[in-house]
């Protein structure tokens, strides 16, 4: 009997350990990290209702296999522990730019390339919350019978669910491709569309979403040939058929960006879109600045023929992060990495625009995070978490990083700064989900293991874990406890609000198994009289309460 206890208690522990998001920051959730494998380049996308669709490519025998997980809020993997296998078509050894999105029913859609017909073709599919595969188990391959190449496929969804999907396409001149599929998998067109030239170039499709059946499209026009390109960013309005609704596709400056740089494209919620982009700046182009420009709903630049500059520095570089819309208020922000001219350090600044462009936190922008050499900042995105918003960032060295995450408020104001992975190790291709149930996710690609891919959710009040609700209206206050899977020691760290606060675990019948006084706000708790099993703790002080579970083994 008590072999099967202890068993049943085991597996039991082996659940919790893999089930929910964790508070410990040494120890981040798995998402797939396996031995003689290496999992690479992540994607995240979030349903309405705050679940996680993950995406990465894992290693197949020279080729990789595309592989997916469904998190719901509280971070349990929906799809089994080392997720659903999309596609084990071949892709060759080479990885290229892909897209991951979700529709209006919480559907996921992803879009790649791969070469099951020989040449690179995009293709994609379509999976609902329980794992099935809508569009079939093989997908949509998109295909323009001119091309001999083609890749880096772009999503964007209709108001009624119907996806078109935007690629580049190559044979002896480059174009844009692009094909609508209905909700349930047909292709609609019996031809892809195109945007091309006999003289000029164009790629890296991009949409932004109208909830009107219409869409905006970005791309890019290059000219010249390598390295002297020349990338010159416009943005068209086409209908549900394909067919443009402006008269011509709007030029977004007169500005060119770099041949490798991809724009940041948003709605403006009105019919228009915000294109944020690098490019030289003006009187030193050496210099790398930041640009955005808002077109309206008719095409028309509303922020001058070039654009706003975000930043003014005299000599430091301005790498564009990410942008977010404050529809409330008709204003943006943009988050930047600044270096130096040597670009051997970084900092993290902010800057808060207009609807005219005018620059509402002075030249420079807001100073998050000093320029720094030892403590490299390199910023993932920015998100609005309700009257505040928050940015993912890596500080570290070239080869050893740790993650974090700052939030502050929409006037300036640093309102905490946490970290959400303290193991030092190589962190690349970092993805900041919605703020959705008073939280966001970051997932990114880790080598603390080889390679493997990694997420973390952090609550609005920087909270790691499941985001607890009291059972009355209290509000949750940042207090963890980790490992969540222990041996002998647990490790109590909370804020100043529960200084002088009482720490209880009972077990699962509610008896008192270990109280004590809180009198800092980390401590090491000996557990090691306790026996095998689940317990419950509380953390209290007043008004102030967090309550979780966690397992001794």
């Amino acid at each position: 009997m008590k072999k099967f206890f202890m068993f049943i208690t085991a597996s039991l522990c082996t659940l919790m350990l893999h089930a929910q998001w964790t508070a410990d920051s040494l120890s981040n959730l798995k998402v797939k990290d396996g031995s003689g494998t290496e999992e690479v380049v992540p994607l995240q996308a979030t349903t309405d209702d705050g679940y996680t669709y993950i995406s990465w490519f894992e290693s197949n025998g020279g080729n990789y296999k595309l592989m997916m997980q469904l998190l719901d809020k509280e971070g349990n993997k929906l799809w089994g522990d080392d997720g659903l296998t999309v596609s084990t078509h071949p892709t060759g050894s080479a990885l290229y730019v892909y897209d991951l999105a979700v529709d209006y029913d919480g559907n996921a859609i992803v879009a790649f390339q791969d070469e099951r017909n020989v040449d690179l073709m995009p293709v994609a599919y379509k999976l609902d919350q329980s794992g099935n595969f809508i569009w079939g188990p093989d997908g949509i391959v998109l295909h323009d019978s001119s091309a001999t190449f083609e890749l880096a496929p772009a999503i964007g969804v209709l108001s009624n669910n119907d996806v078109v999907i935007a690629w580049n396409a190559t044979a002896t001149k480059k174009w844009i491709a692009f094909q609508k599929i209905t909700s349930d998998g047909n292709v609609s067109w019996s031809a892809a569309k195109t945007i091309k030239s006999n003289s000029k170039n164009y790629s890296r499709a991009q949409f932004a979403e109208i909830k009107d059946g219409t869409i905006l499209i970005s791309y890019i026009q290059e000219t010249g040939s390598f390295p002297s390109i020349t990338s010159t960013i416009f943005v068209d309005h086409v209908d549900a058929d394909g067919n443009p609704l402006w008269a011509s596709p709007t030029k977004a400056s007169t500005f060119s960006t770099s041949f490798f740089e991809w724009p940041a494209v948003i709605s403006d919620g009105h019919g228009g879109a915000f294109v944020a982009f690098n490019s030289g700046a003006p009187g030193n182009l050496t210099i790398i600045d930041a640009f955005v420009q808002h077109i309206d709903s008719d095409g028309n630049k509303v922020l001058g023929p070039d654009g706003a500059e975000v930043a003014v520095f005299t000599d430091n570089h301005r790498s564009l992060s990410g942008i977010s819309y404050l529809s409330d208020s008709d204003q943006l922000g943009v988050a930047l990495k600044v270096l130096d001219n040597a670009q051997g350090q970084a900092g993290i600044y902010v800057q808060k625009l207009d609807a005219s462009g005018n620059r509402l936190w002075g030249d420079t922008g807001y100073e998050l995070l000093p320029l720094s050499s030892n403590d490299y900042h390199e910023p993932f995105g920015i998100q609005r978490a309700n009257d505040a918003w928050m940015i993912a960032y890596t500080e570290g060295s070239v080869t050893s990083q740790e993650f974090k995450v700052v939030k502050f408020d929409l006037n300036g104001n640093l309102i905490w700064n946490r970290m959400i992975s303290a193991v030092s190790s190589n962190k690349y291709d970092a993805t900041m989900g919605n703020y959705k149930n008073d939280q966001l996710a970051v997932v990114w690609e880790d080598e603390r293991n080889g390679s493997g891919v990694y997420a973390q959710n952090i609550g609005g009040d920087g909270h790691l874990g499941v985001i607890a609700t009291a059972a009355s209206d209290m509000p949750v206050f940042p207090a963890d406890l980790f490992p969540t899977l222990a041996h002998d020691q647990i490790f109590l760290a909370c804020d100043e609000r529960f200084i002088n606060g009482q720490f209880r675990i009972s077990d699962l019948n509610g008896s008192t198994m270990l109280s004590q006084s809180i009198t800092r706000e980390r401590s090491q708790i000996n557990i090691s009289a306790l026996p095998d099993g689940i317990y419950f703790y509380s953390i209290r002080n007043g008004s102030a309460v967090q309550t979780g579970k966690f397992c001794k083994q």
